[in-house]
């Protein structure tokens, strides 16, 4: 089941200048600090709550710097609306971790002929990436990219994807994929309207194409590629 994201209540009336989501006019009035990358998932990729950052917008290219997760983040959000939002944080941890688990298992010498499945809403893996590269937008963290207006709906659940729009499973066949302990992301921008077009995301090894456009609309676009 895809999880509410819309601040439980009746509505407010007030729109915060400084929340990204402000346009709903359900905010509180106190604004709130945001990790642009979920705080739970920096901290499992990450050691001694730092991580190792490469290609946000103030850094030099092809550099990698060493930060504290808590510095990572920005007033972006209202607290009504970040705490909407968190349930999004908590499921990219589990997933990520999942990931992570699965991949030590079939390491792991076998003892005997085991299976485990676990379950993840689709959908919310969708909104996780939009609440990410909105923080990313928001924080002024990407070089010259902006989202859609449509991308705040689809996070809130308030409009139904477009045709053709969404996430998809970016792996090729016979192209084997590697295990890492990382995040990457690579934002696809129209070099005319600064509108970003889709997104890869490679979780711990696993890629996604996350589509805000038609498949393969813009996908000759060169990447900007952010890791953490």
């Amino acid at each position: 089941m895809p999880t509410n994201t819309h601040p439980p209540g009746a509505l407010t009336g007030y729109s915060h200048p400084k929340c990204y989501a402000h346009a709903d006019g359900n905010c509180s009035k106190k604004i709130s600090k945001e990790h642009f990358i979920s705080a739970s998932l920096l901290r499992q990729l990450g050691t001694n709550d730092t991580a190792k950052v490469a290609g946000l917008k103030w850094q030099q290219p092809e550099t990698f710097k060493v930060l504290p997760i808590a510095g990572m983040a920005s007033f972006i959000l209202c607290e009504r609306h970040n705490n909407a939002l968190s349930p999004l944080d908590a499921g990219i941890s589990k997933f990520a971790e999942a990931i992570e688990n699965y991949d030590v298992a079939l390491q792991a010498p076998l003892i005997g002929p085991d299976m485990e499945q676990r379950q993840f809403s689709g959908d919310d893996l969708e909104r996780w990436m939009i609440k990410c590269l909105l923080g990313l937008t928001a924080s002024n963290s990407l070089r010259s990219a902006q989202l859609k207006p449509a991308c705040l709906d689809f996070l809130f659940a308030s409009a139904p994807w477009a045709e053709g729009w969404g996430l998809y499973f970016a792996a090729v066949a016979g192209k084997p994929i590697h295990h890492s302990g990382s995040l990457m992301i690579e934002t696809r921008v129209d070099p005319a309207s600064g509108l970003i077009l889709a997104a890869d995301f490679v979780i711990r090894g696993l890629p996604f194409l996350l589509c805000l456009r038609e498949p393969g609309v813009g996908s000759d676009v060169p990447p900007e590629a952010g890791q953490f």
